[in-house]
């Protein structure tokens, strides 16, 4: 049976599907393409987070925060500049913290 995945895959994937006894097509990216596939990734781990139920919520946190952290390394991004940014913005707009769930908003 022929799987198709056509994603970006963990590093060690290829390995694993050979030591089930399978025979892995891939081939490794470009940079450029290799930035375009980790923003597909990054959304698809978000539709992950969102199906998951608890005991599945640290598993994809994880996953988002790798790719994450291979999104700012691949951009030249240091993560402190995004935790800046992030402190900046939660200075001037705020966190998550009130659960605030805006409706709607009029002039």
């Amino acid at each position: 049976m022929k799987n198709i995945y056509n994603k970006l895959v963990r590093d060690k994937i290829p390995k694993i599907c050979e030591e089930d006894g399978e025979v892995p097509r891939y081939y490794v990216l470009s940079q450029s393409r290799f930035r375009q596939e980790l923003k597909r990734k990054a959304v698809e781990e978000a539709k992950e987070l969102l199906a998951a139920d608890k005991s599945q919520l640290k598993n994809e946190i994880a996953d988002i925060y790798e790719v994450l952290l291979n999104l700012a390394k691949t951009f030249g991004i240091r993560w402190s500049e995004i935790e800046k940014f992030r402190q900046e913005k939660n200075k001037k707009r705020g966190s998550f913290e009130k659960k605030y769930f805006l409706v709607s908003s009029k002039k």
